[in-house]
């Protein structure tokens, strides 16, 4: 479980490509296609609250990426 962290920088890995839909979705976050997996992607940001990550996470779904790995790289 991820616990209840407040804001933090999270490193989130799905299974895709990058579309407008997905920068729609993903707004401020860096996106990168894995050099790699040409079917991978990897989304960093900085996320403000717990309900903020589940909203996200709800969202990739939304639009059928599939979410491979969620890391919390930093929390202020």
């Amino acid at each position: 479980m991820l616990g209840h962290q407040k804001e933090a920088i999270y490193h989130i890995i799905i299974k895709g490509k990058i579309t407008a839909t997905l920068r729609h979705v993903v707004e401020n976050m860096q996106i990168r296609q894995d050099e790699e997996q040409e079917d991978v992607v990897n989304l960093v940001g900085y996320l403000p609250d717990q309900s903020a990550l589940l909203g996200l996470l709800n969202a990739l779904d939304d639009i059928r990426h599939e979410i491979l790995s969620v890391r919390i790289l930093s929390t202020d």
